[in-house]
């Protein structure tokens, strides 16, 4: 009955070959799935505890400017996509007169992939940029944010925060909302409800503002996207209503005293194809809406009505730019782990030597960031590894130099020399470690896969 020759005889005859065998191919298994995980999660550094101020001391050792705004409104509007807002198809109407009156800046925020609601939300309060596996624990998993972010600088700094809207938001941050109540995201046929049990809260919640912070996070929107798609009748009816919402928050910061203070933004946390559907890196996945409004820029710009179209009045911006501008606004440490370069035109509302300090700031906490990850930063010597980061950090320095030239001659050319090298050095830097987090290693990916 022995008729089997080859590995099947050997195997048969030796117990320890087919043992031997199957572990090496269970190491094999381990090995391949570690080197896919390598080339498509990229390594990440992140810095462990929270900033504080003095982390980043002025250059002149002087006290931290007092914050722009002592109040801040933020709504959250699900797969508010840039053309749902700016189009002339549009039903937001009040908020493109809003951005064209000088009242608010409106943004074409790049959101990056991928584009779910968790890692979105991770990011547009942290700074960072989000991985696959987050988009994984949107689903299941332990979803809180223990790394330094918006939402704990606020409470750790003894502001009060109120939240209405998705739930995701309270498994985030628990214990972080000293008032809300949440609404579940998964009944995509629930179109109205869903935002009603939101907006139901806000009038009350604007006439008496013990909070510091009111955050609302609709899901209607995007609820329409998966159900019928972004050209549903629903649509323009849902923009209608979500464009109401923002003009009853803005006549009240208008016409409130105690509200003269009070930042308001408006942003979507992705966009959505004309499937309806999102989570990928497409063009019309990652366009997120943003529009930054108070009385106070109105104030500030003192300009005609714009003649402009809507689309024309949009600027470039990626939404981690979010986390230094609220933070720089809000007179916060900027948080740990945040890549984002300040919105230049919104730090306008400062004082010039609060300008500048912000945006050396904001340089050296990325700097900061970068010189944790080996790509970049040579830990022995204590230099930077690229010559694209050598470059920045001279101007850094040489920004520094004319930092200090405008403050003892007040000069304005030493002063918009230091601003814009300043802010150059951030853009770039935040354009550097923004496209280190969202590359792969394709030669580890297909070595896995091998």
């Amino acid at each position: 009955h022995r008729v089997s020759v080859g590995h099947s005889f050997i195997l048969s005859q030796h117990p320890w070959a087919l043992i031997f065998t199957q572990v090496v191919l269970f190491l094999g298994v381990l090995v391949g799935v570690s080197l896919f995980g390598t080339g498509y999660f990229p390594r990440k550094v992140p810095l462990e505890g929270f900033a504080e101020h003095a982390d980043h001391p002025t250059l002149l050792g002087t006290e931290q400017a007092a914050p722009a705004f002592d109040r801040l409104v933020l709504v959250v509007v699900d797969a508010l996509r840039t053309d749902f807002v700016f189009s002339a198809s549009s039903g937001m109407k009040y908020t493109q007169s809003v951005v064209s009156s000088g009242f608010g800046f409106g943004y074409n925020a790049y959101a990056d992939s991928p584009t779910v609601t968790l890692p979105r939300i991770k990011a547009l309060m942290s700074g960072g940029v989000p991985s696959f596996l987050e988009a994984l624990i949107n689903f299941s998993g332990d979803r809180t944010l223990v790394s330094d972010n918006l939402v704990t600088q606020l409470v750790r700094n003894s502001k009060k925060i109120a939240f209405y809207g998705d739930n995701t938001w309270l498994s985030t941050f628990p214990d972080h909302f000293f008032r809300y109540e949440g609404v579940t995201s998964f009944f995509v046929t629930d179109t109205v409800e869903v935002d009603t049990n939101v907006t139901r809260h806000l009038d009350s919640e604007l006439s008496h503002p013990d909070w510091d912070v009111l955050v609302l996070h609709y899901l209607g929107l995007d609820h329409i996207g998966h159900y019928q798609g972004p050209n549903s009748p629903l649509m323009r009816p849902k923009q209608e209503e979500m464009d109401a919402i923002v003009e009853r928050i803005c006549k009240t910061l208008l016409k409130d005293k105690e509200h003269q203070k009070t930042l308001f933004v408006l942003t979507g946390d992705h966009g959505m194809t004309q499937m309806g559907s999102h989570g990928g890196s497409s063009d019309l996945e990652t366009s997120a809406a943003m529009v930054i409004m108070s009385p106070a820029y109105a104030r500030l710009k003192e300009k005609e009505k714009s003649t402009k179209r809507p689309s024309e009045e949009v600027s470039r911006a990626f939404q981690i730019d979010l986390v230094p501008t609220l933070s720089i606004l809000l007179g916060l440490p900027i948080p740990k782990n945040s890549i984002g370069a300040a919105l230049l035109p919104l730090l306008e509302i400062l004082p010039e030597s609060s300008v500048l300090s912000a945006l050396r700031t904001n340089a050296q906490q990325i700097f900061k960031v970068l010189r944790e990850n080996p790509l970049f930063w040579d830990s022995r010597s204590g230099t930077p590894i690229s010559k694209e980061i050598q470059i920045l950090l001279d101007k850094f320095q040489e920004a520094e130099k004319f930092h200090l030239k405008w403050e003892s001659t007040s000069i304005p050319a030493h002063f918009h020399n230091s601003r814009d090298l300043y802010h150059e050095v951030c853009t770039n830097l935040s354009k550097e470690m923004r496209s280190y987090l969202s590359t792969y290693n394709y030669f580890s990916l297909f070595s896995g896969l091998a």
